[in-house]
Formats: C-alpha cells, sequence, structure tokens
C-alpha cells in the first residue's frame, strides 16, 4: 500500500509539472473540447439571429413535424429513425458510464490538474452525446461530430499514455495506478470514439428542398464502415444474384446531390459566362466548383502514399530486430503494421476511386447540360462550315472560317470531348500522390542504402526531359486529332442532313471521297498518338532497368 500510494503521488506530481505546459499533448482533449464548445456556441448565435427567417422557409424536419405532430413517436422521426436512434443511446450510455468511472478515478487517486481538467472534458463529451440523442437530425449530425472529435481526442491521449508503452520494451503505462479501471475506460472510449461513429447509420436530410426524393438512396444513409466496404450495395447485388431480371424501378433511387439540376445549380456560376463565371482555364474552373471533392482526394491519395510506405518500413524494421539487441519496439508491433498497411492501402485507394469517378460523372451530366444549354441560345443562321461543297464535289474556297464545325464540334463535345474527362479525372496522382511517395522512397532509401540512392535520383533527373518531350509531342498530336474529329463529324452531319438530295442526284461517291478524306487524317493523328503513347511506356520501363543497377 505504501508503494502504490508514493506511486500514485509520483504521477500526480508528474501531471501537475506536465500540465503546466500549455503545448503539452495532455492538454490536446481540453483544446479539443474549448474549440468544440466555441464552435457550437457560435453557430447557435448565428442560427437565432436568422431562425425567424428560416421558420418561414420549408424544410424536410418541418414537414416530418407536421405530418407526425401530436403521435408519440414524432422525436423518432426526426431523428431519423428507431435504429439510429439506439446507436445514439448506446452511445450516451457508454460516455455516461466513462464520465462515472472518470470521476470515480479522480476520487480515489485525488483531485490533481490533470484529473479535473479530463473530469471537465468527459462531462462536455456527456453533454453533447445527451443532446446528440435529443436533438433533430439536422442538429445532431454537427453535434455528432463534435462528440466524434472529443472522444477520439480524449482516446488518443491514453492511448499515447499507457497503450503505447505497452509496444515497447522499456516505457510503461503512465497511469497503470488506475489498474483495471484504466482498461474499462480504454474499452469505452475505443467504443465511442471510434467503433461506434463508423457503424451508426446517418439520418437521412434532403440536400435539394425542391426536389425530395420519395425514398432516400442508400448512400445517404450508410454508415461509414458501410461506405468504406461498399455494403450498401449487397442489398442490389443479392437482389441481382437471385433474380433473372432486375428492372430499373427496383434500383436504388438516385442521390439527391448527385441530381444534375442540383449539381448545375452549383457548379454554374463556375463553368457558365451566362451565370457570373469568368473567363478563365476550364481545368482551373472544375476545381473551383469541386474544390471539396478535390480536397477529399487530396487527403486519400496522401494515405494512399504513407500506406504504400508501411510494408517496406515494417520489413526493413522487423529484420533489423535480431542484429538490433537494444530494440525499442516489440516484435509483434512491426508484424501487425505489415498487415494493417495494405489494408489502408486497398481502402485509400478504393476511396479515392470513388470519389474521383463520382466527380466524373457530375462533370459529365454539368458538361452535358452546359453545352445543351448553350446550343439552345445560337441562332441556326450563326452556323458556317469551314468549307461548302457544291454540286460537282469541289469546296469553295471563300467560305468563312469563323465558328467553323459547329455541329461537328457540338456532337463531340457530348460524346467523345466527354469520354476523355474520364482519362484525365487522375490528374490529382500527379500533384499530391506522385510527389510525396517519390519523397518518402527517397528517403527510405537513402536510409537503407546512404549516398548511393542520390545516383539512381540523378539518372531520373538527368533523364527527365525525354518523356517531357513525348509528352508534349502527345498533347500536340491530341490536339490535331480532335481538330480533325470536329471536321469529320462536321461533314458527316452535313452528309446526313442532305441525304436525299445525295441520293437523288447520285453523289454517293463524290460525298464519300470528301468523308474519307478527314477520316484518314484522323486515323493518322491516332495512330501518332498511340506509337507517342508506347514509346512512353518503354521510356519508363527502360528507366526502371537503368536506375536499379546504379541503385
Amino acid at each position: 500500500m505504501v508503494l502504490d500510494l508514493d506511486h500514485s503521488e509520483l504521477m500526480a506530481s508528474y501531471d501537475n509539472a506536465r500540465m503546466s505546459n500549455l503545448f503539452d499533448a495532455a492538454l490536446l482533449p481540453n483544446y479539443a473540447a474549448v474549440a468544440s464548445c466555441a464552435i457550437l456556441t457560435a453557430k447557435y448565435v448565428m442560427s437565432s439571429v436568422k431562425r425567424q427567417k428560416l421558420s418561414r422557409s420549408s424544410s424536410n424536419e418541418d414537414r416530418a413535424s407536421e405530418v407526425y405532430k401530436g403521435y408519440w413517436h414524432c422525436h423518432v422521426q426526426e431523428a431519423g429513425g428507431l435504429e439510429i436512434l439506439v446507436y445514439k443511446s448506446v452511445r450516451m450510455a457508454g460516455v455516461l458510464a466513462l464520465f462515472t468511472l472518470q470521476v470515480y478515478s479522480a476520487w480515489i487517486s485525488g483531485w490533481t490538474t490533470r484529473n479535473m481538467a479530463l473530469a471537465l472534458t468527459v462531462a462536455y463529451a456527456s453533454i453533447l452525446a445527451t443532446w446528440n440523442v435529443l436533438a433533430s437530425a439536422t442538429a445532431a449530425r454537427s453535434i455528432s461530430l463534435h462528440l466524434t472529435v472529443v472522444t477520439f481526442t480524449i482516446w488518443a491521449g491514453y492511448a499515447y499514455r499507457d497503450v503505447w508503452p505497452l509496444m515497447t520494451f522499456t516505457l510503461k503505462p503512465l497511469d497503470e495506478a488506475e489498474g483495471h479501471v484504466l482498461w474499462v475506460k480504454v474499452a469505452l472510449l475505443t467504443f465511442v470514439g471510434l467503433i461506434e461513429p463508423l457503424f451508426e447509420p446517418h439520418a437521412y436530410i434532403a440536400i435539394d428542398l425542391e426536389n425530395l426524393s420519395a425514398s432516400p438512396s442508400p448512400e445517404q444513409t450508410a454508415s461509414i464502415a458501410s461506405l468504406l466496404f461498399y455494403a450498401f450495395v449487397d442489398p442490389i447485388i443479392w437482389l441481382g444474384y437471385r433474380s433473372p431480371h432486375v428492372s430499373i424501378d427496383q434500383l436504388p433511387p438516385l442521390c439527391d446531390y448527385d441530381d444534375v439540376r442540383y449539381t448545375t445549380r452549383g457548379a454554374y456560376p463556375f463553368l457558365d459566362p451566362f451565370s457570373g463565371a469568368k473567363k478563365e482555364n476550364p481545368l482551373w474552373s472544375v476545381m473551383k466548383a469541386f474544390r471539396m471533392s478535390f480536397f477529399a482526394q487530396a487527403i486519400a491519395l496522401i494515405t494512399l502514399a504513407c500506406s504504400r510506405m508501411a510494408s517496406p518500413i515494417g520489413t526493413n524494421s522487423y529484420l533489423q530486430l535480431e542484429a538490433d539487441e537494444d530494440a525499442f519496439v516489440k516484435p509483434w508491433v512491426w508484424i501487425a503494421w505489415l498487415g494493417i498497411g495494405p489494408m489502408a492501402t486497398v481502402l485509400s485507394q478504393q476511396f479515392y476511386i470513388f470519389l474521383s469517378l463520382r466527380q466524373a460523372v457530375r462533370v459529365e451530366g454539368i458538361f452535358t447540360s452546359l453545352v445543351f444549354d448553350h446550343a439552345l441560345r445560337i441562332r441556326l443562321k450563326a452556323e458556317v462550315s469551314e468549307t461548302k461543297m457544291d454540286i460537282r464535289g469541289s469546296e469553295n474556297a471563300g467560305s468563312k472560317t469563323k465558328g467553323k464545325n459547329v455541329v461537328g464540334k457540338i456532337n463531340n463535345h457530348v460524346t467523345s470531348d466527354l469520354s476523355n474527362i474520364q482519362i484525365g479525372r487522375n490528374f490529382p496522382t500527379i500533384l499530391f500522390l506522385a510527389p510525396i511517395q517519390i519523397t518518402l522512397s527517397m528517403l527510405f532509401l537513402y536510409k537503407v542504402l546512404g549516398w548511393s540512392s542520390f545516383v539512381g535520383l540523378a539518372v531520373m533527373v538527368v533523364l527527365f526531359p525525354v518523356p517531357a518531350w513525348v509528352g508534349n509531342r502527345m498533347h500536340s498530336t491530341q490536339k490535331k486529332k480532335m481538330k480533325a474529329t470536329d471536321a469529320r463529324v462536321q461533314k458527316v452531319t452535313e452528309m446526313m442532313n442532305a441525304l436525299r438530295m445525295i441520293k437523288l442526284f447520285g453523289w454517293e461517291r463524290r460525298v464519300s471521297e470528301q468523308v474519307s478524306e478527314p477520316r484518314e487524317d484522323e486515323l493518322k493523328l491516332i495512330w501518332k498518338r498511340k506509337i507517342l503513347g508506347l514509346g512512353n511506356t518503354t521510356i519508363k520501363l527502360v528507366y526502371l532497368f537503368m536506375t536499379l543497377p546504379l541503385c
């Protein structure tokens, strides 16, 4: 008992000394709680100022309240359903149990500065958890996010103080004097801060109030774990497996935020000049219109770059344990690291593919709508072909060139040009994945091989102008190919519009020659681009075989 008392007093003095430092990691949960409280307070003040205006506008919650007003299950419907309310109630019970254990631990070991600060943080989390159960679906979304952040920071503090030392040979848990109560608190924090937020379904909140869906899409109500593992599509997959035919009515409805009426409303101010868009590079306009999607893709790519280094780092560290007698980290940590790394790689890569494909589909829908809207603004007599065909099949050299191939450009914009978006959707990998992965790989190779790793890097830098030159040629060839495609489609469109006249006067051979000529030019450019692409791939393989022996 005397030894335990001395240890608890020693830990209390140690905690008080650490808490005197404002930049100590133990204060992270307190900072998170203070920031959360300030943000929620500011949000409440701003919403109270606009309460009268917002009360006049129709909302999904108001409609739900009117329908279920007077019934006992009104709150259940406002919260998003009984299943979601059960999840929130279980989470609230876990946070309240955690608060009880924290008060008990502080009462046993003494009300030190850290114990008081941690008790206040857990008390704030308990208020958030209770508020999360009683609030409506719209308010609970932000409250649940704040609750997750606060509980996760508390869990991170305990993981650093008490779980991380168990992974080493020399360190010991700083709060081991609490005994079994410590691990009960860690288990509760793991549940309320990690597990439960991953598996709690989301309540359906209409994004576009003007076009409400009769039934929400499973993607909008799926939990985070369901989104990561695509479990929300399991019902339709099992339906297709059991049924010989799945009709379109049996497919899940489109998400509110994927409807073209909603996406165009947010993207037109950046892309449509008639909606106030600035005249700038279309890529920059798309990035501004989908800035949040690009931010999420950047996070996924950064995670992917770091997780790809988990396997080589784990393998190298595990092999060094036998040669290093003064090892710090236990071997099972690196074995677990080898399993967690590939899993994180797959999840981050699939999440990036999901985000990039969804954005590409949205951009295709927006561009199609934009082209058709602009086509309706064009006067019919404004279309002038680059060349005019006469009866003899000769070309009129005096035709106007302004606005040439208008019909061909419109047709290509909504067909082949849109398909090229799928090819260029992976350009964020050049901005985020490639630089970070190259930097991490060079640091790892320098640690393993020493200065010789820079020889391979020098070879790559010296030979870099070669693929850059090939890429520039591919770009110029692609531009010429698209112009040839516009001319061919224009010719075919003119031919189809005058098909009866061509058959009547027997101009099939001459028209066929005029259509075949731009098609041959297009095929030559396609062949040239394919050859350049093959050369670019060959250069990459040559680089690989040149740099590996030098390292």
